[in-house]
């Protein structure tokens, strides 16, 4: 063989080890780590015509299952899954509270049997130096089969992959989500604002790639 030919042949089998050999290290060293939840919740508030502590109802909703994103050790994001069916009101008790879980679960409201499950995912983190929040969360809410991009003020807390997540109480708009009576008099008695506050954990002890 011509010492050009081996020459050509040594300089290919370097460049082919040394690509396996930084895919190799790249996967043992990756960039992304995704740590679970252990705790979530979520409160909620809804009003009548007027918007007052007497004419309110509130509750709560579970986390089903969530997860934060880290690039780096640096926190970039997070997926998160409400399970509607778990819907509660905590200021009516007997009949009432049925009455009102039961219009909740309807398909007037959150219909829980077609979409028994809502989406959270943080698309954007943005950090604040002022005010009572240190940040702005921006993200995508995927609730009753509509997705709309929403923003709120939250104290963030990471340490490692620690993190202590506890939103302001915000707002939505039932009606871009398609919440609302057929009757217009029914639906005209309660406000379109729902107001929401989120909670969530991770200890940081499990830990996967996704």
């Amino acid at each position: 063989m011509k010492r050009s030919n081996v020459l050509s042949l040594f300089i290919f089998f370097c460049l082919l080890m040394s690509t396996t050999l930084a895919a190799q290290y790249k996967k043992a060293l990756p960039d992304e780590k995704w740590i679970d939840v252990v705790k979530g919740n979520v409160q909620w508030w809804g009003y009548k015509v007027v918007k007052s502590q007497p004419t309110s109802h509130y509750g709560n909703f579970n986390l089903k299952s969530g997860k934060f994103l880290f690039k780096k050790r640096v926190l970039v994001g997070g997926e998160f899954l409400v399970d509607m069916k778990s819907v509660t009101s905590t200021d009516l008790v007997g009949e009432e509270n049925a009455k009102l879980i039961e219009d909740l679960k309807s398909p007037l409201f959150f219909d829980i049997k077609k979409y028994p499950t809502a989406k959270f995912t943080i698309t954007r983190l943005i950090p604040s130096k002022s005010g009572q929040y240190n940040y702005t969360v921006v993200g995508n809410l995927l609730l009753k089969g509509v997705l709309k991009t929403i923003s709120f003020p939250a104290n963030i807390h990471i340490d490692e992959f620690r993190v202590d997540f506890h939103s302001a109480k915000f707002t939505i708009n039932r009606q871009d989500f398609n919440i609302f009576y057929k009757s217009a008099m029914q639906d005209y008695l309660i406000k379109d604002e729902i107001d929401l506050e989120v909670t969530l954990q991770s200890t940081g002890e499990k830990t996967r790639r996704r």
